[in-house]
């Protein structure tokens, strides 16, 4: 369990990061921002539109009264199942007020939070670790980090999402570079998405890294799918996909 904890605070630690750079206020203030080590900012693709083409953003956090998420938790690695609920109570300028539940089958757990943006997790933090509820909280706060609040994310922020579009995040000619890329189109509880992917080279120097996949819509203030894959073995460790969802 220790190892676990540690693992999640780390997490939480990506979340402030996350909480900086989903921040801009333009497309090119955001990908500077978003982009990290020896990036480059090159698009490959063509961000070339037509009269007839809309050109689709998206902002995170962009949270509206009466948003609600319901999701689904597959931790493969930690042979775990349980449910999220992320409700929207109430909006005052950038501070947001929401109610989260957590369910496995045998641990439940409810609280309501106050905050902005992605800092707004940090208020799951003061919990009594002795409680009957602090496991729980735990899961919580690190499956809500890992999935619709993952820092990860916030490189799509503001970009032109567009099948086909990838963006290098860091590395370098010999190494090869990671990139966040926008592969299709899919759908979860009736909200159509672009499905997102953050792609490592297979050489030597990533050999320890991990992959990030999303689905993200311009009409939902979180991602509606995420799931991280082991960079050594390749294989899915924890999915999470939204099952409900009502627009504010």
């Amino acid at each position: 369990m220790s190892h676990r904890r540690l693992a999640l605070g780390l997490v939480v630690l990506l979340v402030v990061f996350a909480g900086c750079v989903g921040g801009g206020t333009s497309s090119e203030s955001s990908a500077d921002a978003g982009d990290t080590g020896e990036s480059s900012n090159e698009q490959s693709g063509s961000d070339e539109t037509s009269g007839d083409d809309v050109v689709t953003q998206w902002e995170r956090f962009t949270f509206e009264e009466g948003e609600f998420y319901r999701y689904r938790v597959n931790d493969i690695k930690n042979d775990e199942t349980a449910t999220i609920t992320w409700d929207v109570l109430s909006v005052d300028g950038e501070e947001v007020t929401a109610e989260i539940t957590y369910d496995n089958g045998t641990d439940s757990f409810s609280r309501t939070v106050t905050g902005e943006n992605a800092t707004i997790l940090f208020d799951l933090r003061g919990v009594d670790p002795e409680s009957e509820e602090a496991e729980a909280t735990i899961r919580t706060l690190g499956y809500l980090s890992l999935g619709p609040f993952s820092p990860m994310t916030a490189y799509y922020q503001h970009r032109e999402l567009k099948v086909g579009n990838s963006w290098r995040l860091s590395g370098n000619p010999d190494a090869g570079y990671m990139t966040a890329n926008v592969e299709g189109r899919n759908e979860y509880a009736g909200v159509e998405c672009y499905e997102t992917a953050i792609r490592v080279p297979d050489s030597e120097e990533w050999e320890d890294s991990y992959e990030f996949e999303s689905c993200i819509s311009p009409d939902a203030s979180l991602a509606l799918y995420t799931a991280y894959y082991d960079g050594e073995s390749g294989e899915m460790t924890v999915e999470i996909v939204l099952e409900e969802y009502r627009s504010g």
